[in-house]
């Protein structure tokens, strides 16, 4: 399938594993700055790397020196997994790719808040609060509907379900965490709301990345007919 199709769907599927890895070195680099007290994962919130100030937060002490790094990975993030998803989805003639990109961009702007808004007591917090739920559950809604459109381009049904499978184990997750946000392991809830989004971008990345470039213009044409 060497066309412009194929050449479009390799640099999406590209897109998508950096937005993935991108995130998630960002998380680590940031989390290994911290040394007094020191990041930990089962405790502390994703939010917490990205607050710029000293301070006590919920019970947590906060220190991120490199509260920018994770700023930055929201951002890119966002930028990265919003152009991915465009690109592969804008290779479909169905209509309904219109609800995968629209929970995309719900997914991207939430992120975005959540970097332009760090969560602690101040002004902006409750914009970071309602950037995180458009993130995490228009995250979750998108890659569901970006997996069950993958097999109008890929007949393989294991990435369907998967992508099945990451949304509700990332709304589950979710909820779990708001349910219990005082609880002291709540991180843990937000942490597999938020991954299965990530993990799902570099999986999927791959999956596109790898297919796309073993298909031909009949087996597109005929996937697209199906």
């Amino acid at each position: 399938m060497e066309n412009i199709n194929q050449k479009i769907l390799q640099a999406g599927s590209f897109l998508f594993i950096l937005a993935g890895v991108v995130y998630l070195l960002c998380e680590a680099i940031t989390a290994y700055a911290w040394s007094n007290p020191s990041y930990q994962y089962a405790i502390n919130y994703i939010s917490d790397l990205g607050i710029p100030v000293v301070t006590q937060y919920m019970g947590r002490t906060i220190n991120s020196p490199l509260y920018f790094v994770m700023n930055f990975g929201f951002f890119a993030n966002g930028i990265l997994f919003a152009i991915a998803y465009f690109m592969i989805m804008n290779t479909l003639p169905s209509k309904r790719k219109i609800i995968g990109l629209a929970l995309t961009a719900i997914y991207a702007i939430g992120i975005t808040m959540v970097g332009m808004f760090p969560g602690y007591d101040w002004w902006g917090e409750p914009f970071h609060g309602i950037g995180a739920m458009l993130a995490i559950v228009g995250g979750n809604l998108s890659i569901l509907c970006g997996g069950l459109m993958s097999h109008r381009i890929f007949p393989q049904k294991w990435v369907s379900t998967l992508s099945v499978i990451f949304c509700i184990i990332g709304i589950i997750s979710f909820a779990l965490f708001i349910g219990i946000n005082n609880n002291m392991y709540a991180a843990v809830f937000e942490r597999m709301s938020v991954y299965t989004i990530m993990v799902w971008c570099i999986i999927f990345g791959l999956f596109v990345q790898v297919k796309s470039r073993n298909m031909n213009v009949s087996d597109y044409e005929m996937n697209l007919k199906v």
